[in-house]
């Protein structure tokens, strides 16, 4: 059989066929038209299992001076002094600067820096609601970006505080470091409440948080009046149980540095956080206002285990909440349900302050 012919230097080769581009692009709408039914299910689902506030509710129990001393600071009630703003790019209806203050956890020999994304809309004509974003134990604010962004253009200032320090350390330190971070970061966003109302278009104040940053909203909501609203997301109570049974890498890692370090098991560990820690949410959630408060739960969750979250639902006194079928992290399937469901809540009960 003869060779084929070469083709002439000067013409073209033939193009490359296409099925392979056509396979991808049906390939992506499959995923695609997945993961939309998979969002309509899961907001369904949340839609079928929500509850109001439980009829029986009869109001927070009176804050005793003796908790609300714990949570003080010796910068309240003085004006919040700028020592560093940065503008930063903002988004379509909204601008966005880096503001930092200064203030001192009692027993700390030095003031330590609060350092506030700040979001705020454009074209204000009014005073706005604003709502402090608290954020979960780890990462680089992607969900809390979200967050703001959203309440933004809704025309409401979102003020995100960073974190101070991580709640867990190298496994070394006592469990009376975890009371210290847990009182930090509500002081923290005390003293971010006082810069917002220092603010002359900002109003009635609300707060956000999930995960770990839901944890430290319950404190917020139960220390400070100033909290008008706030929705608090796949958070638990009881700290000493959550962190002796998580499956979150960070709290697994600090579990077994933390037994290396002093020996015993995972039940008494427990024993000590709960000693250690009088300002677990279980603890505070009773001066929480339940009917200023929107809970979302996640059934599967291994990481925030769903028996810890109704623990704090019903230390809170069983507040409006909807609960997700899924873990701790496959929540973000649901993060246009997370994201509307929460911004509406805060934007409605704000509005009406």
């Amino acid at each position: 059989m003869s060779e084929p012919e070469a083709l002439p230097a000067s013409q073209p080769s033939p193009p490359p066929p296409r099925r392979w581009r056509r396979r991808a692009l049906v390939g992506v709408g499959v995923v695609l038209g997945l993961v939309l039914g998979l969002q309509l299910l899961l907001c369904g689902w949340a839609t079928a299992t929500s509850a109001p506030l439980d009829p029986g509710y009869a109001g927070p129990t009176p804050l005793p001076a003796d908790v609300l001393a714990r949570f003080d600071y010796p910068e309240r009630g003085t004006p919040p002094v700028v020592f560093a703003e940065f503008n930063e790019s903002g988004g379509p209806g909204w601008t966005s600067r880096w503001v930092q203050v200064l203030v001192t956890t009692p027993g700390d020999a030095a003031p330590h820096k609060v350092q506030v994304i700040h979001l705020r809309p454009t074209g204000l004509a009014e005073r706005a609601p604003a709502v402090v974003i608290t954020p979960i134990l780890g990462g680089s604010y992607g969900l809390e970006q979200v967050m703001g962004a959203a309440l933004a253009r809704r025309g409401l200032h979102a003020a995100i505080v960073l974190r101070a320090e991580s709640l867990l350390g190298d496994g070394a330190d006592d469990e009376a470091r975890l009371e210290r971070v847990t009182r930090t970061a509500v002081i923290d966003r005390r003293r971010a409440i006082d810069w917002l109302e220092a603010q002359p278009d900002v109003g009635a104040i609300g707060a956000l948080g999930a995960s770990q940053g839901g944890i430290t909203t319950v404190g917020l909501a139960a220390i400070d009046s100033r909290v008008r609203a706030a929705v608090v997301l796949l958070a638990g109570g009881d700290l000493g149980q959550l962190l002796a049974t998580s499956d979150e890498p960070r709290v697994v890692r600090w579990r077994e540095a933390r037994l290396a370090h002093v020996g015993g098991d995972v039940d008494a560990l427990a024993a000590r956080v709960r000693a250690a820690v009088p300002s677990d949410p279980l603890a505070l959630a009773p001066f929480v206002d339940a009917r200023r408060v929107l809970l979302g739960l996640t059934r599967l969750d291994d990481d925030v285990p769903y028996a810890a979250q109704l623990r704090l639902c019903d230390a809170l006194g069983g507040p409006e909440r909807f609960t997700l079928p899924t873990g701790h992290a496959s929540a973000a399937l649901a993060l246009p349900y997370l994201v509307s469901r929460a911004t509406g809540f805060l934007e409605a009960r704000l509005r009406a302050q």
